[in-house]
């Protein structure tokens, strides 16, 4: 049975096709990559259908805040691509509504689908001269007609369908298991109020895996993130996010991974994160919006739990404060300081970080002896990415 399908790329594939795809036998599809089609809000409306799905990616397709509603009834969503699409305030809004009874009667939830079978993990983020990684720069899939895709999926007896691109998130969901199916369900009280209002808390509690890049989300339309509690992984790379966004993030406890990659967040945003008693299991922040400073490493230096750091882009950021980052984050294994104002000075401090396996230093004020002085001393294991500024000059 088909469990895995990506479109990604097929710029013919619109909503006629995805029609046809819906009305296929597809009992076991659990992840399907939509990204770069052609298919519109319009076309999402009978995607309730595929009542398996656990990942979704609508990257750069033109839906918007209607299409939220439709997603909101996927009984086992867990992963939502949702990046470089038309969604704002009112999606997020709609993926957080509770359900009625009628509505929740209305999902059909279907036996689990075996476990489809794990792709290549290639969605290590690598952190060049240029800051970030374009996770779109992979082999493209060959464009296909409607019908091409309508077929394959048709043909139930054919093995499952691995995708090129691999999805950016993992199926893993939390909550309880609803028996014979295989659906997380919330089990907190306050569900249970609602449901017996004739409310359902449903699928604002499966999704572990929410992806709002450059979307037009703002900082107040985060605040319906409160209500995602089971949320793990959080990319809100975008422009358009402030300091004023996060104090809807801090109460996310299960949060180990947050994107904030362009976010425009300050030393008070990283105040905001760091005096955070709910963020301790974060283990992966990117913060690159250009407005930290050693005041704000400080502050970042209080989530213990990360193992993985990209604070590039930030050039008012020196060695005093990677000097705060290495005395606390003890268990860090990457970190990406490109564009940035240290100096050689900090490469002792960085060199007693004993788990350190990855250093991205380029367009810094490090000489290269001083690099090659580190890489002699520090674990065999240990990636140094360096080239100097063009502005600094070795003495």
């Amino acid at each position: 049975m088909v469990q895995v399908l990506s479109l990604h790329n097929c710029v013919q594939f619109g909503n006629a096709g995805l029609a046809v795809l819906v009305a296929a036998p597809l009992p076991s599809l659990a992840s399907l990559t939509l990204s770069y089609t052609a298919v519109t809000t319009t076309g999402l409306s009978s995607l309730s259908a595929l009542s398996s799905l656990t990942q979704l990616s609508l990257d750069s397709c033109s839906v918007g805040d209607a299409a939220c509603r439709v997603l909101r009834r996927l009984p086992c969503l867990a992963s939502l691509d949702l990046s470089e699409t038309l969604v704002g305030d009112g999606g997020l809004d709609a993926l957080t509504v509770p359900l009625t009874g009628q509505q929740q009667q209305g999902l059909q939830l279907p036996p689990p689908p075996p476990a489809p079978p794990t792709p290549p993990n290639t969605n290590h983020r690598t952190i060049n001269q240029g800051g970030r990684h374009n996770p779109h720069n992979q082999e493209p899939i060959p464009a296909a007609t409607a019908s091409d895709a309508a077929a394959a999926a048709a043909d139930s007896s054919s093995t499952a369908v691995s995708a090129t691109r691999t999805s950016p998130f993992s199926s893993v969901s939390t909550g309880v298991l609803v028996p014979g199916t295989g659906c997380a369900r919330s089990s907190s009280g306050s569900g249970v109020g609602a449901a017996a209002a004739g409310l359902a808390p449903g699928p604002p509690t499966s999704l572990t895996h929410l992806k709002l890049t450059y979307t037009k989300v703002t900082d107040e339309g985060l605040s319906k993130l409160s209500l995602l509690v089971g949320l793990q992984h959080l990319d809100l790379d975008s422009g358009t996010i402030t300091d004023a966004g996060l104090r809807h993030v801090t109460g996310l406890s299960a949060l180990t991974g947050l994107d904030l990659f362009s976010c425009r967040i300050s030393d008070a945003g990283a105040w905001v994160l760091g005096s955070s008693s709910h963020l301790k299991n974060l283990r992966t922040l990117e913060c690159c919006g250009g407005l930290l400073t050693d005041l704000g490493a400080v502050h970042l230096a209080r989530l213990t739990a990360l193992t993985c750091l990209n604070l590039s882009q930030n050039p008012r950021l020196g060695d005093a404060g990677v000097q705060s980052l290495a005395g606390s984050l003890v268990d860090l294994q990457e970190l990406s300081l490109n564009h940035t104002s240290i100096t050689s000075a900090c490469l002792r401090d960085l060199g007693a970080l004993s788990w350190l396996r990855y250093l991205s230093i380029c367009n810094t004020r490090v000489s290269d002896s001083s690099v090659a002085r580190m890489r002699s001393r520090a674990h065999p294991d240990l990636i140094v990415k360096h080239s100097p500024a063009l502005s600094f000059t070795r003495m």
